[in-house]
């Protein structure tokens, strides 16, 4: 039985719903560009997120590594979008934590499901 209550197709939606929300409520004037660079970060990491939940599934990595292994990967995001519609580096930065923060809260979430 997997950890994982939904398909990953059905977690990717719900991630780019939430995504979506977030961009909406931080970054309304700039609505466009947030929801451009998080949809990437999904787009980007959607393997490596499968690949761990799957090692979650079998027990060779815990909650914390998985948490470790999806922040490990913030630093490797540009956010360019974000930066052409010139946003200060630190209003990048903390949608970008936002959007990763997000990620980890909704996969968590959903493996604490029945």
């Amino acid at each position: 039985m997997s950890i994982i209550s939904v398909s990953y197709e059905e977690l990717f939606e719900t991630l780019k719903y939430e995504v979506d929300n977030l961009a909406k409520m931080l970054l309304n004037n700039n609505y466009h560009e947030a929801v451009s660079d998080g949809y990437h970060i999904l787009a980007e990491l959607r393997n490596s997120i499968e690949d761990w939940c799957e090692m979650l599934d079998t027990g060779d990595i815990d909650e914390g590594n998985f948490k470790s292994l999806l922040f490990d990967e913030a630093e490797n995001f540009k956010m360019m979008a974000l930066r052409k519609a010139g946003l200060t580096i630190q209003e990048i930065e903390d949608y970008k934590a936002s959007v990763f923060k997000l990620i980890y809260s909704t996969i968590v979430t959903i493996i604490k499901q029945p």
